[in-house]
């Protein structure tokens, strides 16, 4: 690269800012400009992660009333094959 051969190290953005006054204040807001956009892709995410999870309690919960349902039945049913194997023979 043609500036590390001239003994320069970092991006093009760095070395012109190197030359302005206030250094120091110019990399602070940068820094803030990479946070702010970093902030909101994290939020971005979170929130998709969010509805996913929502998505999967949902599902969850439904799943679970329907295993309840199925219980229920083959209890009853098992129940009934006690009932019918107790009973006398005719």
């Amino acid at each position: 690269m043609a500036l590390g051969l001239l003994g320069v190290r970092g991006t093009l953005r760095e070395v012109r800012v190197s030359s302005d006054a206030n250094l120091t204040l110019r990399l602070v807001r940068e820094f803030r400009e990479d946070m702010n956009e970093f902030r909101a892709e994290m939020g971005e995410e979170l929130r998709k992660v969010n509805e996913r999870l929502t998505n999967v309690e949902h599902t969850l919960g439904g799943m679970a009333a329907h295993l309840f349902a199925v219980t229920h039945t083959v209890k009853d049913h098992e129940r009934r094959v006690r009932k019918l194997e107790t009973r006398p023979p005719k």
